[in-house]
């Protein structure tokens, strides 16, 4: 190998390892806060996809969506004309964002 060569080899893999740290990945169940220097900037980041930020400054937080389900099935109680009645009651919580 001669010395042209090898020095576009380390070229080529500084490129590279300098895109993939530019570059991160939402999925659709996380959404990322960026922060710099420890501190937020910006909105989080909720669309699913590849996104980019500055490399080696900028540091990618990961928070899950999260949707928990709740059922409380056949509730009965006593009216004020004493007739009993059966309810269904269903509790939907959803944390879609989060407040920094």
């Amino acid at each position: 190998m001669t010395n042209s060569t090898m020095t576009k080899v380390i070229i080529v893999l500084g490129v590279l390892f300098l895109l993939s740290s530019a570059t991160y990945q939402v999925h659709e169940v996380n959404q990322v806060i960026i922060t710099q220097f420890g501190e937020p900037t910006g909105a989080p980041v909720t669309e699913p996809g590849l996104h980019f930020k500055v490399p080696f400054i900028q540091k990618t937080n990961y928070f899950e969506i999260m949707e928990l389900y709740f059922e409380i099935i056949e509730l009965y109680f006593e009216t004020m004309e004493l007739y009993f009645q059966c309810c269904s009651i269903e509790v939907n919580t959803q944390i879609m964002s989060i407040v920094a």
